[in-house]
């Protein structure tokens, strides 16, 4: 905490950004959503892209400020346009759940597909789910949140709760589309991840095998 409290203090905007979640989950300080907010926006002010995920998240939430869902939907289309892929991961997760705008699951789903493209592949693994499964009840889900460093690995602060998920009603029950979408993220993928996935896949495929020569084969990669 006091290296991070030091390297904010330096007008570091990474330090102040990784300052705030220690505040926002009480991680060598107090908890302290007030001081966590004021870290991430100092951090978005000094021009740290990467903080808009958080400042967005605590507008979004009324963490620290009042709840705005729309300045939270306005930093996350700012980091969006500047390849955040958390800003768009949250923009599908409001898209689907209909908060601070109209409910889209089209719209969600590109979005979760942009930031897979950015780099958070997990991203896919939502709309393989949805037409994995096809309609369900609501369920809570969480998103992990951590911090890493070189050598030592990543240690875990806590969880992001990402509310309550569509009641998937609406879209259709498709395992050939849930099989498609799982590979997309297994290609964009590495390490334990793609070792996660290829499980999945094989799994799935074993289940329902689909009427697709090429892409079998490409499962079985």
């Amino acid at each position: 905490f006091d290296w991070y409290r030091k390297a904010a203090a330096l007008d570091d905007a990474e330090g102040m950004r990784l300052l705030g979640f220690l505040h926002l989950y009480g991680r060598g300080t107090a908890q302290d959503d007030a001081a966590a907010f004021t870290s991430f926006q100092k951090s978005v002010d000094a021009g740290n892209k990467g903080a808009l995920t958080a400042l967005g998240w605590m507008h979004e939430r009324g963490r620290g400020t009042p709840e705005d869902g729309s300045l939270a939907l306005e930093l996350y289309g700012k980091g969006a346009e500047m390849g955040v892929s958390g800003c768009m991961y949250n923009l599908g997760a409001l898209y689907e759940s209909g908060k601070f705008t109209k409910k889209d699951m089209q719209v969600a789903r590109e979005w979760y597909e942009k930031a897979a493209a950015a780099g958070d592949v997990e991203s896919l693994e939502k709309p393989a789910k949805w037409h994995q499964e096809g309609s369900q009840d609501q369920a809570s889900f969480e998103v992990p949140l951590g911090l890493c460093f070189p050598i030592v690995g990543c240690i875990q602060l806590g969880t992001w709760d990402a509310g309550k998920t569509f009641s998937s009603e609406t879209v259709k029950k498709d395992p050939d589309e849930a099989l498609r979408l799982l590979h997309r993220a297994y290609q964009l993928s590495v390490g334990e991840k793609k070792e996660e996935l290829r499980r999945q896949l094989g799994i799935l495929a074993e289940e329902r095998p689909i009427n697709d020569a090429q892409f079998s084969a490409q499962v079985a990669e």
